[in-house]
């Protein structure tokens, strides 16, 4: 069961906010409704939608708006004094799509969007890591085919017989030196595109379901208001 509970905490007349009449400033809303809000500017106000910001606050502010599922929300308005028209917040669902075609386009990156930080990171850094080491033994295998194929020619402009014995087995070394450096590079290059690959999956298959848990419900709400001209804040908390 959800229930509220709400404090007044009421301040003096020479609270620094200016304050109007008992006419609403701004009302936000969201679809979907109990996002949170933050308005920033010379002033700050917090709450969840739908919120009604008593205050005329004047200037341009921020406004900004998330809520767990759904991408961030963010815009300036500009404020001039006055009270203004309502504000509806659109906010975009997160979804698998969207999820795999940033996972696609950087690994780690689809797990950030889905609030997965830490293995976001993890996985970012893994494949930098991977990525610049197949870079390395990629440069490494192109300078130990150039020994081979250097080696060879030696051997093919040998004359003499004992020579030749000797270069055949330096081909043979720098031969079996680039098929080395071959086999590190693509072994490396097989483990970033399977640490890719799995990013992406892990982005479809394990989508988290976005319900409200006990953090969302737990979140104390502070809105501002005025209650028989005395300007107050009230604190929300649900559970």
């Amino acid at each position: 069961m959800r229930r509220t509970i709400s404090t007044l905490l009421i301040f003096p007349f020479f609270f620094s906010l200016s304050l109007a009449s008992e006419q609403e400033g701004m009302t936000i809303n969201s679809i979907p409704p109990g996002a949170t809000v933050y308005v920033e500017g010379e002033h700050t106000f917090v709450g969840k939608t739908p919120v009604n910001v008593p205050y005329l606050l004047v200037g341009i502010y921020k406004i900004t708006a998330s809520k767990r599922g759904y991408e961030d929300w963010s815009q300036r308005v500009n404020l001039v004094g006055r009270r203004s028209r309502p504000l509806l917040i659109r906010l975009s669902p997160k979804t698998r799509f969207k999820a795999a075609l940033r996972s696609t386009l950087f690994p780690g990156w689809g797990q950030h969007y889905l609030d997965k930080r830490f293995k976001g990171g993890v996985i970012s850094l893994a494949v930098i890591s991977l990525s610049l080491s197949s870079i390395v033994l990629d440069a490494k295998y192109d300078r130990a085919v150039d020994r081979y194929n250097q080696a060879l020619r030696d051997y093919d402009a040998a004359k003499r017989e004992e020579e030749r014995s000797a270069l055949r087995l330096k081909v043979l070394d720098k031969e079996d030196k680039a098929d080395d450096a071959y086999s590190q590079r693509n072994t490396l290059l097989w483990m970033t595109g399977t640490l890719w690959a799995y990013n992406i999956l892990d982005a479809i298959i394990f989508f988290p379901s976005f319900q409200q848990g006990g953090y969302d419900l737990g979140t104390p709400v502070i809105s501002g208001g005025l209650e028989k001209g005395v300007p107050m804040l009230r604190l929300t908390i649900n559970f």
